[in-house]
């Protein structure tokens, strides 16, 4: 494994599963086409960030999607973006309350999965710079 911060694997994993079943969820063809397109949109970053956790985090490290790697905060602020999208209609509309709870605390994790990412790249640089030996950036 290239990362060894398996439990941010994980919930990197439960993050984009959660998200990919919410954007599918929403796919109804009685639905107008503007939530149509969010909710497509949802599904599609959803599928990019699971590409980066089971390439990047789960599989041997000669499987790379460096490009996933290197656009993770923002694939993770779009997932928690998404997410709170879907909490704001529940609210708003017509819909039962009960589910708002998930959609709240999945963007809550999307994001700590975005801060994380940067605190364990800022300090793998730091850890890098100060020994060259070091092998280089886990995605």
């Amino acid at each position: 494994m290239r990362n060894p911060y398996t439990a941010l694997g994980a919930l990197k994993l439960y993050v984009c599963l959660s998200a990919g079943i919410t954007g599918w969820m929403g796919l109804s063809p009685t639905m107008p086409m503007p939530h149509l397109l969010a909710f497509s949109l949802l599904l599609c970053v959803a599928m990019v960030g699971l590409v980066d956790a089971v390439v990047n985090d789960i599989m041997p490290d000669h499987y790379e999607a460096a490009w996933t790697a290197e656009y993770r905060y923002f694939i993770f602020v779009v997932l928690a973006t998404g997410q709170l999208s879907v909490l704001h209609a529940t609210v708003v509309g017509e819909h039962e309350e009960s589910t708002a709870i998930r959609y709240a605390l999945d963007a809550a994790a999307a994001v700590l999965v975005a801060v994380l990412d940067i605190g364990l790249r800022r300090h793998h640089a730091k850890t890098r710079s100060a020994d060259p030996s070091l092998p280089a950036d886990p995605a």
